[in-house]
């Protein structure tokens, strides 16, 4: 290590050293507010405490409910036992045939104990931590002061947990009577798209609300039965002595966690206080002091990231030992091409893009959103009385007159704020990542160079450790704030580069790559628009411009290199990172697997004049099976309106990428609904044709794409490896690596489900695998391990600067994307030339016999790929 490195590091440590004691004392505040605004109950350590003691508290109940007698009074145990519900049966009326709600004889028993006792202690909890006082604090979201309520003596805390307990169970009964009604008004009350979710005070509030209304519509409805379930109270007036039984029971059997406080309140006056006795107060600050070696801020290193080892991931100088590979799905065991590829991608130093950093900086300070970067500030809407034309003069009197006067209009103009204090919230929630990357952008503005530390998942994957700032495997605006720190000269390959690059961003990527570079020349005059957006002050014309752009942060980025290398000519290097994507990655890996030229030629594989598309390909096929009905199932005027206006194409594109990692159909459809229910209405299909979608998409697939070949072989052989006995399945890869999958099978001996109110989950490993898990995951690793050998293959010793992720690779827009290429292609050809179907069936121990052979087609010369233009494109 030479002079600059060691002062270099010596730097990052103490940087490491100021995060470390910066990112504590957040946490540390942050739990501390979490406490005040009453969630003390979720807080990790918290959580600890409820694991620790939960059993022991419901098995103590538990025995005086069987035992009423070992307790000095079995009041409340006979309340319980009292605690029965009505159950409500549907039978048809023998003169009209239609089904009529009946009261039954049989009664049921709807006090559930694990549920009492897990909120009696997520209450006690919150209120054991809550402040002793009223309190005011900023909420971070509006910042508006809010005011925090203190924690309340021990009579008040039984009403609560009283209250919130018969809720719960009151809330389970309704669930059971009235399912549909309840999953409802359940989904209406916790929010929805344009709302933030509710609180649990909100929620319960809401839900009360409703419920109270539907009864009374049940009762003029003359509907008295269903009207009396949906008004029962389960405890009655018996419901204060419950909470005292649960509170003295969490006392009593939980005695190392919590005990009474007598505090002087006012005057001579004295009150009882649940706290958290001295031994829990102890626990909670060691577990606290504990946990400051894992608080660090993600942020890139001044210098080289500490090496990659087969013992841990490449990290900070600090945290080496900490960051470990630990994954109970399963495992890599890497090889010496994998560490280099690891640590060759975690040399490349980057640096700040001036000019995106100004393009954010603009949007960022005139609280503008564009893509992915939205960062929204809480805008603090319209006064109550401004917004119904009430003067604010100082007299209250007079102006509760006005209001009242008002009251129709009051009533609306209090709905209305709340739906757009609502709708600023979601917006500010949306924008925190925008605003956490925009605010580590300006530090690492500071920086000549900087470094990412790199890990690996159990797949082979590669991966930015660097999740919070503008990273290289991040959203378009975080890859387009960051470029290569070393400049590299331009060449005579620059300029068709960048004009790929242009196009490729502006959605142009599914044409030649000539039509690309024609495509750039007829709009050169906006891509000057753009480049000079700040010199010109046209900001907003170029804005305009880039909100119609696919990926406007990158497409920027790549105008503005142009501009200055080719127009203006004030620059003679270029930094900018230019990508490149290997097209349909698992359909392409298995057209490869398989040597099959037909589903090669589909995928950009073999040569060609212009890019193939496999999602569109698929989607005209779907148009073909759907004419060939004598009655098309679904309206082709809407099929081909649809194809217009590319859902068509989008839509497949959705599924099948799930499809070739052997997602169900199920699976298949939900990704359909995410783009067809947020298209017009006038645009969806109706019910009767989404129902035939289910059947004319299985028909295309089976006939277009060749995919459920590969998932079968898989499938059949993972089943073969767990008949066997054995617990974990070894997937090899041509860099030569092997992942370990293991997706142990788990069971849940206890799982407590609240109404808004958290749960109570424990989970225990049974020894067995997850054979379900086995079947469903298998081909996607495997997919997964190949496309990663691609990249160690071709990339472990490239010369230039270069960032992956997946099966997507950047670097400069010079020769070294034409060597970068020539690379990929042949780590293409070596990942999926060793032979899958035989080396898998060696590694895990099974026979290879022609009776388990995968039928290859043997159609596809495998050096072909080296002339092919659009493989990588």
């Amino acid at each position: 290590m030479n002079d600059r490195e060691t002062e270099l590091a010596a730097k990052q440590i103490q940087r490491e050293q100021e995060l470390n004691d910066r990112a504590y004392k957040k946490w540390k505040r942050e739990l501390e507010e979490q406490e005040k605004k009453s969630d003390g109950s979720n807080t990790p350590y918290a959580r600890k405490f409820k694991h620790m003691y939960f059993d022991e508290i419901v098995k103590g109940l538990q025995s005086e409910i069987d035992e009423p007698t070992r307790i000095r009074s079995s009041h409340a145990t006979a309340v319980i036992k009292r605690c029965l519900g009505l159950n409500l049966t549907y039978k048809k009326n023998k003169y009209t045939g239609e089904k009529e709600i009946q009261p039954s004889d049989e009664r049921s028993n709807y006090f559930d104990l694990d549920l009492a006792v897990f909120v009696a202690l997520q209450i006690i909890l919150d209120n054991a931590m809550s402040p002793p006082m009223k309190e005011k604090m900023v909420d971070k979201k509006t910042g508006q002061e809010k005011v925090v309520y203190p924690a309340v003596d021990r009579s008040n805390l039984i009403d609560k947990i009283a209250k919130r307990v018969e809720q719960q169970i009151y809330f389970k009964y309704v669930e059971k009577c009235f399912p549909e009604y309840f999953a409802d008004i359940d989904k209406f009350c916790s929010g929805g798209d344009d709302r933030p979710r509710s609180s649990s005070f909100y929620w319960r509030y809401n839900m009360m609300r409703a419920l109270k209304r539907k009864g009374e519509e049940l009762r003029k409805e003359g509907r008295i039965t269903e009207a009396e379930a949906m008004e029962w109270k389960p405890f009655g007036a018996d419901r204060k002595h419950i909470g005292s039984w649960l509170l003295s029971g969490c006392l009593k059997y939980g005695s190392d966690l919590f005990e009474e406080h007598t505090k002087q309140i006012e005057g001579n006056q004295k009150a009882v206080y649940v706290v958290l006795t001295d031994a829990a107060e102890r626990w909670k600050d060691h577990y606290i002091a504990q946990q400051k070696k894992w608080c660090f801020d993600d942020l890139p290193m001044l210098c080289v990231p500490v090496e990659a080892t087969n013992e841990h991931f490449g990290s900070w100088i600090l945290s080496a030992d900490l960051l470990k590979p630990q994954e109970h799905k399963g495992e890599l065991r890497t090889s010496p091409l994998y560490l280099e590829y690891i640590n060759r991608l975690q040399s490349v130093p980057y640096k700040v893009n001036p000019f995106i950093t100004q393009l954010l900086s603009y949007l960022y300070n005139r609280n503008l959103k564009l893509g992915k970067f939205v960062p929204h500030i809480y805008q603090k809407p319209i006064d109550l009385a401004q917004a119904i034309g009430v003067v604010r003069r100082g007299d209250y009197e007079q102006e509760g007159k006005e209001l009242r006067a008002k009251e129709e209009e009051f009533r609306q103009a209090k709905k209305n704020w709340s739906n757009e204090h609502a709708r600023q919230l979601m917006k500010v929630e949306k924008g925190r990542r925008s605003r956490q990357v925009y605010n580590i952008l300006n530090d690492l503005q500071k920086l000549d160079r900087f470094y990412y530390p790199h890990m690996w998942d159990f797949r082979g994957r590669a991966y930015c450790l660097c999740k919070t700032s503008p990273e290289p495997q991040g959203t378009d605006y975080q890859k387009a704030a960051i470029m290569f720190a070393e400049p590299q000269p331009i060449d005579e390959h620059t300029k068709f580069w960048l004009c790929v690059e242009i196009a490729n961003n502006a959605g142009k990527d599914k044409v030649s790559f000539g039509e690309r570079v024609e495509w750039v020349i007829q709009n050169i005059e906006d891509i000057k628009m753009i480049a000079t957006m700040f010199e010109k002050d046209n900001e907003q014309q170029a804005l305009s411009y880039l909100e119609g752009i696919d990926k406007p942060f990158q497409f920027a980025a790549a105008c503005e290199e142009f501009y200055r290398i080719f127009i203006t000519r004030e620059r003679t290097t270029t930094t900018i990172r230019c990508g490149v994507d290997m097209s349909c990655s698992a359909a392409g890996i298995h057209a490869g697997w398989k040597l099959d030229a037909a589903d090669a030629e589909a995928v950009n594989i073999t040569p060609s004049n212009t890019p193939q598309d496999l999602y569109l390909r698929v989607w005209n096929r779907l148009l073909e099976v759907n004419r060939s009905y004598p009655v098309p199932p679904i309206r082709t005027t809407l099929l081909d309106e649809w194809t217009t206006l590319g859902y068509g194409r989008n839509v497949a594109k959705k599924m099948i990428m799930v499809f070739q990692y052997s997602a169900g159909l199920r699976k298949q459809m939900s990704e359909f609904y995410k783009i067809h229910d947020e298209i017009d209405e006038s645009l969806q299909m109706n019910r009767d044709e989404i129902k035939s979608l289910w059947k004319l998409w299985e028909q295309t697939t089976q006939s277009s794409m060749s995919v459920d070949s590969v998932i079968g072989w898989f499938q059949d052989r993972v089943k073969e490896i767990y008949d066997m006995g054995k617990k974990e399945v070894l997937i090899p890869n041509a860099a030569g690596a092997v992942q370990v999958m293991k997706y142990p099978e788990y069971e849940t001996p206890k799982r407590v489900v609240s109404f808004h109110n958290g749960r109570f989950t424990e989970r225990q490993p049974t020894g067995k695998p997850d054979l379900k898990a086995w079947k469903r995951a298998i081909t996607a690793n495997a997919t997964h391990m190949t496309d990663s050998a691609i990249m160690v293959i071709a990339l472990h010793d490239f010369e230039y600067s270069f960032s992956t992720i997946h099966d997507a690779a950047h670097t400069y827009a010079t020769g070294a994307m034409n060597t970068m290429l020539d690379r990929l292609k042949e780590g293409y050809i070596q990942a999926v030339g060793m032979d899958i179907w035989d080396r898998f069936r060696e590694l895990n121990g099974l026979p290879i016999e022609p009776a388990t052979d995968f039928p290859k087609s043997n159609t596809l010369d495998l050096e072909v790929v080296r002339d092919s233009q659009y493989i990588f494109a």
